[in-house]
């Protein structure tokens, strides 16, 4: 077996902030440490840093030093990780695909849904078939947009809680919709509208191109908890059904 580098990256971005991988670096690859610059995403960071590890074959140090300062995470993630070849020699396993990322765009206003979607959701992680991202998962002290970016730009799948405030958040509408509609166009991303509460959506051009659900855009908040859990579970069930022919 050899190490999984996608499985690294994500490892990477979910245990190491801004800071905390500039310390890291510092202390274990100054090299790599000399290479940040202010503009850099934290994205850019870990790929400098991956590429100088396996380029100077030090992936069992970076291991070491993740472990080190990052226990718990890499715990999480050891099962995905890899390990050395045997006498360095290079392995013709392929690495384990990693679940699919599923990006939850929403309005705080409506966490309360998001909660319910995620326990829903929750199922297919546990299992390890998917992985969950909504921007709670932002640590302390990390880079708020640059970590939003990151999670969008290797979603496989985005499910958006719409609602009226949904539908007025400036930043949802200048930055994530954006984002995840070009990648959409170009690189076959689902994206699905999930109708929590009910609003004018048909009359938002893009919106309404997409096809919604529950099924027929009825809202979410209109049927009473047991069908809630049935709608949910109903989506739970077409991105389970939809990502095992990814």
């Amino acid at each position: 077996m050899s190490y999984n580098l996608a499985a690294i990256r994500e490892l990477l971005l979910a245990a190491f902030g801004d800071e905390d991988l500039v310390v890291l670096c510092a202390d274990n690859f100054p090299a790599v440490r000399q290479q940040f610059t202010n503009g850099q995403t934290q994205g850019q960071r870990v790929q400098l840093l991956l590429e100088y590890a396996e380029r100077n074959e030090l992936l069992t140090e970076l291991m070491a030093a993740i472990k080190a300062a990052s226990p718990a995470q890499y715990n999480r993630f050891a099962s995905r990780l890899g390990s050395p070849s045997p006498g360095g020699a290079p392995s013709a396993e392929p690495p384990a695909a990693l679940p699919a990322t599923i990006f939850i765009s929403y309005s705080h206003k409506d966490e309360a849904w998001k909660d319910r979607l995620m326990t829903h959701l929750g199922v297919l992680q546990s299992q390890g078939l998917v992985q969950l991202w909504d921007d709670r998962r932002i640590g302390a002290g990390e880079g708020w947009f640059a970590a939003i970016q990151e999670a969008m730009s290797r979603a496989s799948v985005a499910v958006l809680l719409i609602s009226a405030d949904f539908l007025t958040s400036k930043f949802i509408l200048g930055e994530e919709v954006p984002r995840l509609l070009a990648r959409r166009d170009e690189e076959g991303v689902r994206v699905i509208p999930l109708i929590v509460r009910p609003c004018v959506w048909l009359a938002v051009p893009w919106l309404k191109r997409l096809q919604a659900r529950p099924k027929d855009g009825k809202p979410l908040s209109a049927g009473n908890d047991n069908q809630v859990d049935a709608d949910l579970a109903a989506l739970a069930t077409e991105l389970y059904e939809l990502l095992q022919t990814r």
